[in-house]
């Protein structure tokens, strides 16, 4: 028979934390598993790269680099690498692979790191276990958001799309996560206008339409049951969402106001007395872009009228 080396080469051992071999030697089996994933999913990314989609996506989101990948073709060549990766490609593979794959110049590649925290390394976490995982994965992305330069978060597509697809849920799993991001949107001009709006947008989704509809239907005692979200972030929860995105009407940068407006868009069904409170206080100094945000889904013509009337004084954007 083949000898162990001869039906072992070419592949990477499994990384068991078991293992009797060292730390050091794990740590580099580690290294070695994740880079070889991550110029998989560029390889393919290379490969399924259009120009046209280049070249629409750099003229949407303006400063940014791209292969040149819709979502699709992002997720695909994710799923690929995974499937023909070698036995070594754990959840912790994914995590390092993704995260490695965030600090990327590259948008398309940014995307494929958060699809593998998402889909390969986030659900593979055991329950009892997801909140301390949550709170070490949340302080390595806040690293991220620390930095401007592109291989960090610099700009709204990045920002949203981490928004939505990790920071959101990572807060679901864990009461310190929630806090601690709901923190950024009240910090100052030393964070980024990406900081202070994912320290909100992230939880848009417990809040919209659909959301506030099917609260409105269990207020009546059609559904029953509390909101949506109360389970998840506690009753608290819509007062401490407000607070963040008042927070960040504090400043003028558009993304600013309009991740504001989008959050209190969505809050005003919930709660149109608090939320309104808030676009009369700010009003004056909000952008009319991000007022319009904020008044898309108010149905109340004389409350829209009036806020549309407290924001007209301002410059017109």
């Amino acid at each position: 028979s083949r000898s162990r080396t001869a039906r072992t080469r070419g592949r990477t051992p499994t990384i068991s934390p078991s293992s009797a071999m060292s730390k050091a030697r794990r740590a580099v089996l580690l290294a070695t598993v994740v880079n070889k994933l991550v110029q998989d999913v560029q390889r393919r990314l290379d490969a399924s790269a259009s120009s046209a989609t280049k070249a629409w996506f750099t003229n949407y989101v303006k400063g940014t680099e791209w292969r040149g990948n819709k979502v699709p073709a992002t997720r695909a060549a994710v799923r690929d690498a995974i499937r023909d990766a070698d036995e070594g490609s754990t959840p912790t593979v994914a995590q390092e692979a993704g995260l490695q794959l965030l600090k990327s110049v590259y948008c398309d590649d940014k995307l494929a790191g958060m699809i593998l925290l998402q889909e390969h390394a986030m659900r593979a976490w055991e329950e009892a276990d997801a909140p301390a995982h949550a709170q070490a994965l949340f302080l390595q992305l806040e690293a991220l958001f620390l930095d401007e330069s592109p291989a960090g978060v610099s700009d709204w597509s990045t920002c949203d799309w981490l928004c939505m697809r990790v920071l959101g849920p990572l807060a679901a799993l864990s009461p310190e996560v929630k806090r601690a991001l709901l923190a950024w949107s009240h910090r100052g001009p030393e964070a980024s206008v990406w900081m202070r709006r994912a320290g909100h947008v992230s939880f848009v989704k417990w809040v919209t339409a659909q959301a506030a509809t099917k609260g409105r239907k269990r207020a009546r005692g059609d559904e029953g049951g509390e909101a949506p979200w109360a389970h998840v972030f506690g009753p608290e929860f819509l007062d401490e969402l407000v607070a963040a995105a008042d927070a960040a009407l504090a400043f003028e940068e558009r993304f600013a106001q309009t991740g504001a407006g989008w959050v209190l868009r969505y809050t005003l069904l919930w709660d149109e007395q608090r939320t309104a409170g808030v676009l009369r206080r700010r009003g004056p100094t909000m952008s009319r872009e991000g007022m319009r945000y904020a008044l898309e889904k108010c149905a109340n013509k004389a409350l829209r009228d009036e806020l549309t009337a407290v924001c007209a004084k301002n410059r017109a954007q």
